[in-house]
């Protein structure tokens, strides 16, 4: 078994160098399919608290996802690098790309815990350069015989992770995590088996706050 990390809500970290997030990176400027975007270089060396430990969410059409190694800190997306984007959506940072205080050898063991594809290898090797950070901000065919530029951002790629099913154990996180309390958490399982909201619309950026 590999080490993992196990970031706590609370816990403080450093977000990594640009150089040290670069060498994470395959040659499409991701980690585990989640982009890291130009937005989030600005970030690089300050410290945060953990604010949510991101491992589900939800896509734009309310379909669980489940995003391993991920933590929210309280961080918004500015946009600046999609077009002025102003969902502000809470950002997504893989483990590998964040240093815990007091615990910097820690994040090389949630580097190779992201188990990458076969084609993804090589590349974290030798990282990416951070002109493909910025050339992941859109589409290969947006802006091609007169189209509309097409954003890529970590919002419009969380409908390619992998599927969270209700019963699964990674729910029990909330609790291993701090998250949520034993009783509250069983609380909650029942009244959504219970009464299944469907909401109404969707609201980029929010969908942290919509699951369990």
């Amino acid at each position: 078994m590999k080490a993992k990390q196990n970031l706590t809500i609370g816990q403080w970290v450093e977000v990594c160098s640009k150089e040290e997030i670069l060498r994470t990176l395959d040659q499409n400027g991701q980690l585990g399919g989640m982009p890291f975007m130009p937005e989030m270089f600005q970030f690089c060396g300050r410290r945060f608290q953990v604010y949510k430990i991101a491992h589900k969410t939800c896509d734009p059409d309310f379909r669980s996802r489940r995003i391993p190694h991920a933590v929210h800190l309280e961080t918004r997306c500015d946009g600046q690098a999609h077009g002025g984007c102003q969902a502000g959506c809470l950002l997504f940072w893989k483990e590998a790309w964040l240093r815990p205080v007091g615990g910097e050898n820690r994040r090389e063991a949630a580097l190779h815990d992201e188990s990458p594809s076969g084609d993804s290898r090589s590349a974290l090797a030798s990282g990416c350069a951070e002109s493909a950070v910025w050339n992941g901000v859109r589409a290969q065919t947006s802006g091609e015989q007169g189209e509309d530029t097409t954003y890529v951002c970590q919002t419009t790629q969380v409908q390619f992770a992998e599927p969270l099913k209700w019963w699964t154990a990674v729910s029990m996180r909330k609790i291993i995590c701090r998250e949520c309390e034993p009783l509250a958490f069983c609380q909650r399982i029942c009244l959504f088996n219970v009464f299944q909201p469907q909401p109404s619309g969707y609201r980029s950026g929010l969908c942290d706050e919509m699951v369990l």
